[in-house]
């Protein structure tokens, strides 16, 4: 990752390789500008090689679209 000390705000980091994409390089990131500005909701579960659609999508949903 990187460091984004002048620039606050909400987008999505992705890769445009699919299997990148599939594994994990495709989700939303949030800089704030201080650590207790954040509102953090860590993941219970994550997403497994098995699972189907349906049950990754439970668990990660689409970002708004103002984000994408």
């Amino acid at each position: 990752m990187g460091r984004f000390a002048d620039y606050t705000g909400r987008w999505l980091h992705h890769c445009h390789i699919l299997m990148h994409e599939d594994m994990g390089m495709m989700h939303e990131v949030e800089c704030v500008a201080t650590p207790g500005a954040s509102d953090a909701h860590p993941a219970d579960r994550v997403a497994r090689h098995d699972m189907s659609a349906d049950e990754v999508s439970a668990l990660y949903s689409r970002p708004p679209l103002e984000v994408a």
